[in-house]
């Protein structure tokens, strides 16, 4: 069965959000980091053990950065990625009820508008 929250219980859900887009964030920034490092030393022909340590690295960050994305899915929400992580959160209510969505820094909840269908 799927999970779903009302308001209270998905705002209670923000420190926990908050924490795991923080994590997704910093690791977003290594990943970016270490990226430019593997194509600087691959253009300059550096050291292969620079570049397999890098790619190391940049495997592992992945990964978890992955883990990230599975914790949010063990509570029934999603993580959308970027700059600025979005979680979108299952609203009760029935299967057309509009999920409430959380980006990182926010303190409050905010539900994604429904489109009134044209007549």
């Amino acid at each position: 069965m799927r999970r779903t929250y009302n308001e209270a219980t998905a705002t209670r859900l923000i420190p926990l959000l908050s924490s795991i887009a923080a994590e997704y964030i910093d690791r977003a920034r290594s990943i970016r980091r270490l990226d430019r490092r593997v194509e600087a030393l691959q253009a300059s022909d550096g050291d292969q053990a620079g570049i397999l340590e890098a790619t190391a690295q940049l495997a592992l960050e992945r990964r978890e950065q992955r883990h990230c994305c599975e914790e949010v899915e063990r509570l029934g929400c999603k993580l959308e990625g970027g700059r600025k992580a979005l979680v979108l959160i299952p609203a009760s209510g029935g299967k057309d009820a509009p999920p409430w969505y959380w980006q990182a820094g926010d303190l409050v909840l905010q539900q994604i508008e429904q489109a009134v269908p044209a007549a």
